[in-house]
């Protein structure tokens, strides 16, 4: 036969939730034999539990919190709705210091930094009437635009967690998908971090290099003498060609 089942309904009388129950030996058991012991909680609803008594066993079981969601949701890969429960509950779960909320967001992040990376860049011009590349090429687009928001919404003044991810974006040669959204006050970052995203840019995207320039300069940073070597790295590179 079976194992026993604990199944929870609404008042409706909808199928919320089923679980098997690991009781030993419950071929021998009868209805009877079961009960069913609430241990209400004066402090929190959270903090309730129920009580599964056989001859043999007793199955503790506790209601489902916003931290079992969370962990639940991402365990299932749905990392942007992990995210907006944390956003939700955030509140609650800095209160109870199970979860922290900025850490399921840079969960997100990595959940879209890795699909970008892995995701192929359709050629330049689709002959063959396959609308894949495509489709692929707005799938990325997509993704490109969420990161930039979602590291707003996450990295907000941390200045390490923003260093963290320049430079994660530095070592995939992705930087066009941070250069908008990248401060340069409050937080500042390193001059170390500025200059390797220089120094980059310089060569990859001119276009961003000249408006980060431009920008350095307007927080009144010494970009000029900071950066002297990137620059000066640019000046030869023109002069050659």
């Amino acid at each position: 036969s079976d194992p026993p089942e604990l199944k929870i309904v609404n008042r409706k009388g909808d199928w919320l939730a089923a679980d098997a129950l690991p009781i030993h030996d419950y071929e021998k058991n009868k209805a009877k034999d079961y009960q069913l012991v609430w241990s209400p909680s004066q402090y929190s609803k959270d903090e309730e539990r129920f009580y599964i008594v056989s001859p043999k066993d007793i199955v503790v079981a506790s209601p489902c919190t916003i931290e079992d969601h969370i962990k639940w949701l991402k365990d299932k890969g749905r990392f942007d709705e992990a995210w907006q429960q944390a956003l939700a509950h955030s509140e609650t779960l800095k209160l109870r210091r199970r979860i922290d909320p900025i850490n399921v967001g840079e969960e997100y992040l990595s959940s879209i930094f890795n699909k970008i990376v892995a995701t192929p860049k359709g050629p330049a011009n689709n002959t063959n009437g396959n609308d894949t590349n495509d489709a692929s090429d707005t799938e990325r687009e997509k993704l490109k635009q969420k990161f930039g928001e979602v590291c707003q919404q996450v990295l907000r003044d941390d200045k390490a967690r923003w260093e963290k991810w320049a430079l994660a974006v530095i070592s995939q040669k992705q930087l066009p998908l941070i250069i908008s959204v990248l401060p340069t006050a409050n937080p500042q970052l390193s001059q170390s971090i500025y200059q390797k995203i220089l120094n980059q840019l310089m060569y990859s995207a001119p276009k961003f290099f000249l408006n980060l320039r431009e920008k350095l300069a307007l927080f009144h940073l010494s970009y000029q003498q900071r950066y002297s070597g990137c620059f000066g790295g640019h000046q030869r590179t023109k002069a050659k060609s």
